[in-house]
């Protein structure tokens, strides 16, 4: 198990004791120590090749459910993520990382509409700080 975030070496089956599906949870919704949610973290570049989608819906946190959507267009030179913030508590910010399938840099961002300079092209996400619970339409131009 070569991507383990919460223990060093591993001595059993990982579908045995539940640790597979912590693996694959939080390459796609992880919360962090500092309150912080991270959505996306550990996605495959493969997982967004143009026309691709990933859907997760109603996902449980600590900040309550969450559902997001990324839909790939990638040869158009843009990916699209919306995120759905539903419960009163919000997480200290929202990152959002976008891993362009042909290790494209990120150069642009847009958060419901509006420029976004909020982002981190090395390290391929975006941050919302301080997030409302709605909806948010993110979109990364490389």
């Amino acid at each position: 198990v070569e991507h383990r975030w919460t223990w060093g070496q591993f001595f059993g089956s990982p579908c045995t004791d539940g640790a597979w599906f912590e693996i694959y949870r939080n390459m796609l919704v992880h919360e962090t120590d500092d309150g912080s949610l991270e959505l996306g973290l550990g996605v495959p570049r493969a997982w967004l090749e143009d026309g691709k989608q990933i859907e997760v819906s109603r996902a449980p946190t600590y900040f309550g459910p969450v559902s997001f959507e990324v839909n790939s267009h990638a040869t158009a030179g843009h990916i699209t993520a919306t995120v759905k913030l539903t419960d009163s508590t919000h997480p200290r910010a929202l990152l959002v990382r976008l891993r362009h399938p042909e290790n494209k840099r990120l150069k642009s961002v847009t958060v419901n509409g509006k420029v976004w300079s909020n982002f981190d092209p090395a390290k391929e996400w975006v941050m919302v700080p301080n997030p409302e619970p709605g909806l948010y339409t993110i979109e990364a131009g490389y």
